[in-house]
């Protein structure tokens, strides 16, 4: 989302004079990215700079620079692993979670709690192609649902069903390991909530839970403008639903809110999609301030 898509959403919202929520900020800035290797990087190696503070290779999550992409035996070394801030929050008695439209294992979310030496590796079957069959190395959502950060996240919200279940267990999984991830992330802790649809997404209670995980797509969640029979949460549902399973909490929170589908757009010289995408973004930014303002 550079400078280009703001204009240009900015024209699409209702002219060049229009802002987007998140440029009222009182402080807007601009950032370099790169990584330690390359000069243009990807979404893994940046996620690891703005979410943990330190520069890693490229496709490279949650991992210092000793860390090669598919270097499967240092991604293992915890010596090799940088805490996010999500982690940081919970250390310090908050809570955290995470919202996105993309697979909730994906390259941005996945910065905030894994730590890995390919962004791809999202379950079992890469590990094995990989690492091998018999490597301890942890796929991502095996981190999300057992790592020391994941586990302990009182929301996550997105796409990416796929990932957790094999598929001997349901067709739309892809583990091939026997493993239901969101059964044992149901049975983990009590009071644990998984939902995969839009009415029981509306019929979360918050006072009732004390997480919940919301998987509405096997993959990515769809568009916002794909979506015409309403099937999904739009993402400032998601927004505002994490924010009230988390200001529970006295200490506070963090989370993580991505409009990722807007990178997925572009990837596809998907315009009116990425546009779209990020008027969709900027609406659930602005709904949280209005919702945290009236709560404060």
């Amino acid at each position: 989302m550079g400078l280009p898509t703001l204009s240009a959403a900015r024209a699409l919202k209702g002219g060049e004079e229009q802002k987007l929520s998140f440029e009222e900020f009182p402080d807007v800035g601009l950032a370099k990215t790169y990584s330690l290797d390359y000069l243009v990087p990807d979404s893994a190696s940046t996620a690891t700079a703005y979410l943990c503070g330190v520069k890693g290779n490229y496709y490279t999550i949650g991992v210092n620079g000793h860390v090669k992409k598919n270097d499967c035996e240092a991604m293992q070394n915890e010596e090799n692993h940088v805490s996010s801030v999500a982690q940081w929050a919970i250390d310090a008695g908050k809570s955290a979670g995470i919202v996105t439209t993309t697979r909730v294992t994906h390259a941005s979310p996945a910065g905030t709690y894994a730590h890995t030496a390919h962004r791809d590796w999202e379950n079992d079957g890469f590990i094995k192609k990989n690492c091998g069959a018999d490597s301890k190395a942890q796929d991502i959502a095996y981190q999300l649902v057992h790592g020391k950060t994941g586990k302990n996240f009182k929301v996550i919200f997105g796409g990416g069903y796929r990932e957790f279940v094999d598929k001997s267990i349901d067709p739309k999984g892809i583990r091939t390991d026997g493993k239901n991830l969101i059964k044992e992330w149901e049975d983990d802790q009590p009071k644990s909530l998984f939902v995969d649809n839009l009415d029981d997404f509306h019929n979360i209670d918050v006072e009732e839970v004390d997480r919940v995980m919301g998987l509405f797509q096997p993959s990515h969640m769809k568009y916002h403008l794909e979506d015409t029979e309403n099937t999904q949460p739009r993402l400032y549902d998601m927004t505002i639903k994490a924010i009230q399973m988390l200001e529970k909490n006295e200490n506070g929170y963090f989370l993580f809110v991505e409009g990722g589908k807007i990178d997925l757009a572009h990837h596809d010289t998907q315009a009116r999609m990425a546009l779209d995408e990020t008027l969709e973004f900027s609406e659930a930014i602005q709904r949280a301030q209005n919702y945290v303002k009236d709560d404060t």
